[in-house]
Order: structure tokens, then C-alpha cells, then sequence
């Protein structure tokens, strides 16, 4: 008797565990998207200007936030600690309890000059690029016109380089994600 219990216990541990894994999937998108609000925020630079490590207040400080949205900002940073962009310490020099945020191997890369990758990921997470994917199963769904143009060229009407092309603000963030790219990959090629 004890073996059909156990293995109904089995069963439902199972079902558990892929429902857990539907819903990492599903929400996988929350993780890019708090990444980008990082990025626009200068969330890592906050950090940086302090010594490397900030109170949640320093980092709204710095990113000139509006006071309301400090409770928000403790969520987001939540997320990217749990996602390991930044470290979260106890701050030793306040009793009330209060965390500081450090960098992390990952969040160095996005201070600095030589080694700077934010002008990459943020066109790597411009909505441009992140769009067509929301299209993807309707991309699917249809037989492709007799040009077979490609996702992001029905999602935005054009390709990538007629949009670089004649979008000056498209044009900068494209030039600088690669300038950055490129000096990163440099810099570990000569050493």
C-alpha cells in the first residue's frame, strides 16, 4: 500500500515540477526587461559612483527617481539580485535594516570605459529587436509571401540597415553598440 502512495506522491511532485517549469518560461521575459529598465537607468553607474556598493536610496539618488517609486525600485532590484547582475549585503552601518547593492562580475561590464558592454545590450534590448519576437508564433502560423522576408523585416517594415540608415537615433545606438562590442572582444583577443 505504501508504494501506490508513494508513487502517487511521485506523480504530483512531477506535475509540481513542470508546472514550475511553465511558469519560469513563461515569465523568463521579466528578467530582460528589469535588465533594460537597469540599463536606462543607470542602475550599475549608481552603484559604481558610490565605491561599488549603494543603498537602495543612493541608487534612486542617482538615477534622479522620484521618491514614490523607491518601494518599485527595491522590486526591481530584487529581481536582478535573484538574476545575479547585482549582490545584495546587509549594510553593516545602518540599524535600520536596510541592504546595499553591490556590482557583480556581470554588472562590471557595464561601467567603465575599455570594457563598457551597455550601448550593446541596450541595442540588443531596443524594441526594435525585441518586437518581432512577440510576432513569432503568428510568423508561424502564415506561409511566407513569395519574398520570404525574414521576422524583422515584417515586424518593422524594413530591414535592419534601411532603418540604421535613415533613423539618426537608431543610426547612434547601432554605431555605439558596436563600437562597444568590438573594443570588449579586442581587448580579450590582444591580451
Amino acid at each position: 500500500m505504501g508504494s501506490i502512495t508513494e508513487q502517487h506522491f511521485a506523480d504530483q511532485q512531477a506535475l509540481l515540477d513542470a508546472q514550475l517549469e511553465l511558469w519560469h518560461s513563461t515569465f523568463a521575459f521579466i528578467k530582460s526587461m528589469a535588465f533594460k529598465s537597469a540599463l536606462q537607468l543607470g542602475i550599475a553607474d549608481a552603484i559604481h559612483c558610490h565605491g561599488g556598493t549603494a543603498t537602495l536610496i543612493q541608487i534612486a539618488t542617482k538615477a534622479t527617481l522620484h521618491p514614490s517609486k523607491t518601494p518599485y525600485l527595491r522590486r526591481l532590484m530584487r529581481v536582478l539580485t535573484v538574476a545575479g547582475i547585482f549582490s545584495i549585503a546587509k549594510n553593516s552601518s545602518s540599524d535600520d535594516g536596510d541592504h546595499v547593492y553591490g556590482l557583480t562580475p556581470a554588472s562590471r561590464l557595464l561601467v567603465g570605459s575599455s570594457q563598457n558592454l551597455t550601448p550593446t545590450l541596450g541595442l540588443i534590448l531596443n524594441n526594435i529587436f525585441v518586437s518581432p519576437f512577440l510576432d513569432l508564433g503568428t510568423w508561424f502560423e502564415h506561409e511566407l509571401p513569395a519574398t520570404d522576408l525574414p521576422l524583422f523585416e515584417l515586424s518593422n517594415g524594413k530591414n535592419v540597415w534601411d532603418i540604421v540608415g535613415h533613423d539618426p537615433s537608431m543610426s547612434q545606438l547601432w554605431n555605439a553598440g558596436m563600437v562597444a562590442d568590438t573594443r570588449f572582444l579586442m581587448d580579450i583577443a590582444i591580451r
